[in-house]
Order: structure tokens, then C-alpha cells, then sequence
């Protein structure tokens, strides 16, 4: 593990769900951040999910030996409330701190991680997997950042509050999303708040993290629909 220089609070969130093999992966790679401490939120299995699974992930958080703080929510949230639970949890706790999914694994020799995590006062920072894209695989922020994104309720956004916002194009595709009953990801509406709510947005020139996940079996958008909300007020950095 590559030393980081000056100790510093790294606390890191934690997303988990059924993917205990892939949870091991991922506390295993925090590790070289040196993190504070780390954040385990996990909710109730779906009634079609498997217990063996969810149980699985309980004994991998149990087995974790650092510093940790546990929150299980006794019933099924689903991917996006339970982001913005985890959020209000964390956000009352600590100052800023990494947002990790449970199929997010950090690359070895990450210690640029730490250093720009250790100079963010405010806003977010996106370091993940085809960082230029809204894709929040691996990411940090402060507290206030935080709340913001678990306090705001895009649903409740009007439509055409949206178009104004992020640009005719892009409507287009979260309308037609909308229409066919379709949820846009969790990170796409981390974008859209950040774009509505003017989160300044620091987006690292290189990835630092590997997505280990499984391919989702939920429909994906028409080659023509467009997913992604662009970060408009990001800037790239070296």
C-alpha cells in the first residue's frame, strides 16, 4: 500500500445491497485510502431476492475489522431512495467523505484520491470509471453538498423546469424516460440536481476505479434517447 503523507479523516459511504463477493472487493481497495472510518448502509432484500444473499452481505460487514458505523434499514428501499438515505445518514456525521457502491473497486496506486479528497472544502468531486461521463463510480463530497441531494425530490421537479435546465436535447430523452415508466439512474439524478441546484463539480481527468458489477437485466433507453445529464458547470482537472 502507498503511504499518504499527513493523517487526515477519510470516512467513506458505503452502499451495499446482495453482492457480498463483490463487497469484500471493494472494502479490500478502500483500504489504501486509509479511510477514518467506513460507512455500511445496506436495506432489506426485495421479496424476490434470495436471503442467502443479503445475509451473505451481513457477515462480510461483520467480519470488517476497521473502524465502522452500521445502518440497515428493515425494508426494501430500492437503488435511489437508498443513495439519498445514506447520504442523509453520513452527512450528519461527517464533514465530507467518499461515496462507493458495492461494485465500484478502486485501482491500486490511488493515492491522487486522497490528496484532491483531502483539498475538497465544497462541492463534489467524481473520480470514477469513465469520469468524463455523470457516472458516480467512486466519488466525494461535503456534508452540505449532501444534504442538498438527499433533501431535493426530482420527481416532484416539473417538466418543464427541467427542459430549461438541462437543454431541449436532454429533455427529450429524461421525457421520453419518464413516459415509459422508466427511472433514471441514481447518478443521472445526481446530475440533474447538481446541474439545477449549480453543485460545483470537479471531474478528474483519469479514472481511478474499475466497475466489477453484474450487467443490469433492467430495459435500457433507445439508441436515440439520451440518458445522461451533462455536467455542464464540471471542469476537468489533471
Amino acid at each position: 500500500m502507498d503511504k499518504i503523507s499527513g493523517y487526515m479523516f477519510r470516512p467513506i459511504l458505503i452502499l451495499a445491497y446482495r453482492r457480498a463477493e463483490e463487497l469484500q472487493k471493494v472494502i479490500d481497495s478502500v483500504q489504501q485510502l486509509q479511510p477514518s472510518c467506513i460507512y455500511f448502509h445496506f436495506h432489506d432484500r426485495n421479496v424476490d431476492d434470495d436471503l442467502l444473499e443479503t445475509d451473505a452481505v451481513k457477515e462480510v460487514i461483520k467480519a470488517y475489522k476497521g473502524n465502522k458505523k452500521v445502518n440497515y434499514v428493515k425494508e426494501y428501499l430500492g437503488c435511489y431512495k437508498a443513495m439519498k438515505h445514506a447520504l442523509a445518514w453520513v452527512s450528519e456525521l461527517e464533514d465530507k467523505f467518499f461515496v462507493f457502491e458495492d461494485d465500484v473497486v478502486l485501482k491500486k496506486g490511488a493515492v491522487e484520491v486522497a490528496e484532491k479528497f483531502d483539498a475538497l472544502e465544497k462541492g463534489i468531486l467524481k473520480f470514477g470509471d469513465n469520469a468524463t461521463t455523470p457516472t458516480f463510480w467512486g466519488w466525494a463530497l461535503d456534508k452540505e453538498t449532501a444534504k442538498t441531494i438527499a433533501e431535493f425530490d426530482v420527481e416532484e421537479f416539473q417538466l418543464e423546469d427541467v427542459k430549461e435546465q438541462v437543454g431541449t436535447a436532454h429533455f427529450r430523452g429524461w421525457k421520453e424516460l419518464t413516459k415509459r415508466g422508466l427511472m433514471l439512474a441514481w447518478d443521472d439524478e445526481c446530475a440533474l440536481i447538481a446541474k439545477i441546484k449549480g453543485i460545483e463539480t470537479t471531474i478528474t481527468s483519469k479514472s481511478y476505479t474499475t466497475h466489477i458489477g453484474k450487467t443490469s437485466t433492467q430495459e435500457e433507453p433507445k439508441k436515440d434517447e439520451i440518458r445522461h445529464v451533462t455536467f455542464i458547470n464540471g471542469k476537468l482537472i489533471n
